[in-house]
């Protein structure tokens, strides 16, 4: 019922960020991620890492919103990830690597969808909006591996289709991180795919305070949540 009311000011708002040319791509999603991580302090200083970075647009939404701050992307699906290098191209502060993020390093299945978007590491179950065509060898890495030269890292994006905690457990990185701008689920389209009270539960537990929320997508009762998380430890 409140998105009937508030909808025709998202719309305003989308046009008007359309105009002023911040999305690559005209998705919902994208704009729920750009409008959570505009709640951020703009004098907040570190790096941003976007994991699960698709064809870039979202990199470059957040190169755009945060000018002159070092943007490291990561999508191990080659034809995403080729998309995204001539996307993202123009802008000198985005550094993109083509890698999946998880517990572990290594060489790991990774099954691709029909709509792009929704492949993962984890194998997908019966559902309504995609179909798994196949599956390829990735390679994979870890935030701690992938970050560890780097220093204050203002936050972290996730959006890997139920691997999130996966990728968040054991890390180090965390430590350093301020904020946590991640994906959450309340269905199960993936085999062991993470719920939303598991990533909560999870980054409370480091210190973590719930930040801001929004509806990310909604369909028949599949629901994904985009969350922004606080590092309270973090200076």
């Amino acid at each position: 019922m409140i998105d009937l009311y508030v909808s025709p000011l998202k719309w305003k708002n989308k046009v008007a960020l359309q105009a002023k040319n911040i999305f690559v791509d005209n998705l919902e999603h994208y704009y729920s991620f750009f409008d959570i991580a505009s709640r951020l302090p703009v004098n907040e200083n570190g790096i941003i890492v976007d994991v699960g970075a698709f064809n870039g647009a979202t990199t470059i939404i957040f190169s755009k919103q945060f000018p002159g701050r070092k943007v490291i992307g990561f999508e191990p699906h080659p034809s995403s990830f080729e998309v995204a290098l001539k996307k993202c191209a123009p802008y000198p502060d985005i550094t993109l690597f083509p890698y999946a993020l998880d517990n572990e390093k290594g060489e790991k299945d990774f099954y691709v969808s029909d709509n792009g978007l929704s492949s993962s590491l984890n194998s997908s179950l019966e559902n309504i909006s995609f179909r798994v065509n196949g599956k390829i060898k990735v390679k994979v890495s870890t935030l701690d591996d992938m970050l560890a030269s780097e220093g204050k890292i203002l936050f972290i994006k996730l959006d890997t289709q139920g691997r999130e905690l996966n990728i968040l457990k054991g890390a180090e990185t965390l430590k350093k991180t301020k904020f946590i701008l991640t994906e959450m689920n309340n269905h199960q389209i993936y085999d062991n795919a993470c719920q939303y009270y598991e990533v909560d539960e999870f980054l409370r537990k480091q210190n973590f305070k719930l930040y801001n929320l929004t509806s990310g997508f909604n369909y028949n009762g599949i629901t994904e949540y985009d969350a922004l998380y606080k590092n309270m430890s973090a200076d």
